[in-house]
């Protein structure tokens, strides 16, 4: 009877010490990937800004050389956006000010609209989305005035996304089907593919679940396209 007491108790030992090594060994693994992603996402975050303050440097020169023209509404415009993608939201905004005073005495429609997009995506960052509603209409009706397709594409998705942010679901609807229909008639799959993103998440806020997998499906049938072609496009340039 002891001896089987005593088997029972070393069995039960046994057992415990493999099921806490199993349970450390994998507290361990999960302590590792954790590690393994805080590192790789700062190391992403320090080569993303690299880039980011590399190209202000470049665009700040280029501005010393630049006259009071188009090509000058341009730089700082993407001046602004390289800031903005950084979180510097008021250098962006000095920025994006100086581009649309300078587009506005030129009469440069296209560089108005780009320097009202970005101020919008410069307040739908911050959160202010009533703000960045405002600045993304301005831009689409001087993009409706010039017939600049792509540029309406880009609004109509923008607009529409946002509309779903705020709850004006028909809204929303509305400038997503007219993203979709103007990506699809000029044939731009990156519109085209953010289209079917935008309606998918629309459907999925309102429950529609399955119109909203359908949406998901051809967003990811545009995606995967479009990552093939980059990859073929690597691959040759090798």
């Amino acid at each position: 009877m002891e001896n089987s007491l005593i088997i029972s108790c070393f069995s039960f030992l046994r057992f415990t010490f493999i099921l806490l090594h199993f349970f450390i060994l994998r507290f361990t693994f999960y302590i590792f990937c954790f590690l393994f992603c805080v590192l790789h996402s700062s190391a992403q975050q320090s080569n993303n800004s690299g880039e980011h303050n590399r190209s202000i440097d470049s665009l700040l020169t280029l501005l010393k050389s630049d006259h009071n023209d188009t090509n000058k509404v341009n730089h700082l415009n993407q001046l602004s956006n390289e800031f903005r993608l950084m979180g510097k939201y008021d250098e962006g905004l000095r920025f994006c000010n100086n581009a649309l005073k300078l587009a506005l005495q030129l009469n440069f429609k296209k560089g108005m609209a780009t320097s009202y997009i970005n101020i919008g995506f410069i307040h739908h960052n911050k959160g202010d989305y009533e703000k960045a509603l405002g600045f993304y209409l301005k831009a689409l009706i001087i993009r409706e005035e010039i017939g600049d397709k792509n540029g309406m594409a880009n609004s109509y998705n923008n607009i529409g996304k946002l509309n779903t942010t705020l709850n004006k679901f028909a809204q929303a609807r509305i400038y997503l089907n007219k993203s979709l229909q103007i990506s699809t008639e000029i044939g731009t799959k990156e519109w085209t593919k953010l289209s079917y993103q935008g309606l998918s998440q629309l459907d999925s806020t309102l429950g529609n679940w399955k119109s909203a997998h359908q949406y998901h499906k051809l967003y990811s049938i545009y995606n995967d396209s479009i990552l093939n072609e980059e990859t073929t496009k690597q691959i040759a340039d090798m």
